[in-house]
């Protein structure tokens, strides 16, 4: 059975992919999505659910923006742990990866901050 995916397109929902990458333009940034799947084959509810996370994906974006923004403010968040555990344990050159060029001055808070509301890649799993 086919079904159209806003950004990704006809898939067949009883021969999926294992994974769909693709980028998008989002509140002003490209970002990747990365669509996982555990199985071969969802029901059309399933596929509904999907079309509907992927229709509010500005919307949502922008939300999470503001979110991590404020969260990052507050001293003692989940946020800034978040970031200081990566800027901790990994390289400049993973970080680079990860997040793009946000992070030359990996120790900056103004960088970080940057970086963790600008992220590169949305990931999610079926």
């Amino acid at each position: 059975m086919d079904y159209t995916l806003p950004y990704i397109g006809n898939i067949n929902l009883k021969e999926l992919k294992e994974d769909y990458h693709v980028l998008i333009e989002t509140s002003g940034n490209t970002v990747a999505i990365d669509l996982n799947f555990e199985n071969t084959s969802i029901d059309k509810e399933m596929a509904d659910g999907i079309n509907t996370f992927l229709q509010n994906i500005d919307k949502q974006d922008q939300h999470n923006r503001a979110v991590i923004a404020k969260d990052f403010e507050e001293k003692e968040s989940e946020t800034t742990s978040y970031l200081n555990f990566y800027l901790t344990e990994f390289d400049e050159a993973e970080l680079l990866r990860i997040v793009g060029n946000q992070t030359k001055k990996k120790h900056s808070r103004r960088i970080t901050k940057q970086a963790a509301i600008n992220p590169d890649r949305i990931i999610s799993g079926w």
